[in-house]
């Protein structure tokens, strides 16, 4: 090679310094950048370890809390069970149970009707005592058409609700044939 160069090699040589340079400084800036993204990843990948913590965390957190609603949730519906069949058994004693004031309007009912039971007692017992002074009357009356019969006729008396006797009979055919 001959120690002059020509213009052409010159600038071709200029052209491969400056590609040289270029392309040293592009691999330099490439790897700059290559490094810089990494440090990124890592930092990214730190970050996204810890978020991943923090949602595992956060996912068991949540998940005892969802176990310890769920807890209270069967015990509540446990007691609300509890709670409406202890009103059912209320209101079955409840119906069954007599309360002072319902004790009152019962007494009240059986004093009422023993009233009315009394008050209509009492009216038969006027018609009765009627009944009674009638028959009396009659009776009375009976007995003295019969002392005015026997005072009248023979001495044997006759008494209405025993009829006849056989003598009085055999006296009253007697003197019939007669």
């Amino acid at each position: 090679m001959p120690i002059f160069k020509t213009e052409i090699e010159r600038r071709l040589a200029r052209k491969l310094r400056k590609t040289e340079f270029i392309t040293k400084n592009s691999f330099n800036l490439i790897k700059e950048d290559i490094n810089e993204v990494q440090k990124s990843v890592e930092v990214m990948k730190k970050y996204l370890k810890n978020q991943e913590k923090q949602h595992n965390y956060a996912r068991k957190q949540d998940n005892k809390i969802r176990e310890r609603f769920q807890k209270d949730v069967d015990e509540f519906t446990q007691k609300t069970k509890q709670l409406s069949l202890a009103l059912a058994r209320v209101k079955e004693i409840e119906k069954t149970l007599v309360t002072k004031p319902d004790l009152a309007k019962i007494e009240d009912k059986i004093k009422t009707a023993f009233k009315d039971q009394i008050d209509m007692f009492k009216d038969q017992e006027k018609e009765f005592k009627q009944h009674i002074n009638d028959f009396n009357k009659r009776l009375h009356k009976l007995e003295k058409q019969l002392e005015k019969q026997n005072s009248n006729s023979k001495p044997k008396r006759k008494f209405w609700f025993f009829g006849k006797k056989k003598e009085d009979k055999n006296n009253n055919n007697g003197s019939q044939a007669q």
